[in-house]
């Protein structure tokens, strides 16, 4: 009698096991899909965005890459289109606001000057300082 009931068990068990296996392969083929193909996942949070911030989102999306778009992913689950919307739209002004600075400060600097040279006798003068500084070293 308790024979059976166990091999009962373990027969159901192994179905679940492979109902689990086959959901988990779907799943894991899903996460592959959004990894490789951009496509897929920008398309993904279009739906999940008001339209009138869809060119914002559009913009982020160009400038981001999968861990990025993961983690607008997660907001976008949390909070509705129009505060995700504001949200995209705040991003895309603070990444232009980014690469006009960048920009600026590129122009704007002057070419780097080489290193300053020292004559040899003033070298050893200073090393000889810093020698004088630190007598337990040399003890």
């Amino acid at each position: 009698m308790h024979g059976g009931i166990g091999s009962e068990f373990f027969f159901h068990l192994r179905f679940w096991f492979v109902i689990t296996a086959i959901i988990s392969g779907i799943a894991l083929l899903f996460r592959l899909a959004f990894l490789f193909l951009p496509g897929i996942r920008n398309h993904v949070l279009r739906g999940k965005v008001s339209p009138d911030y869809k060119d914002s989102l559009d913009y982020v999306l160009g400038k981001v890459e999968y861990a990025d778009w993961f983690i607008l992913n997660l907001i976008s689950n949390n909070v509705n289109t129009i505060r995700f919307g504001e949200l995209c739209e705040s991003i895309k002004l603070a990444l232009i606001k980014r690469v006009d600075m960048s920009e600026i400060s590129r122009l704007s600097s002057p070419s780097p000057s080489p290193p300053p040279t020292y004559p040899s006798e003033k070298v050893k003068a200073i090393e000889q300082d810093e020698d004088s500084n630190y007598p337990l070293l040399h003890a």
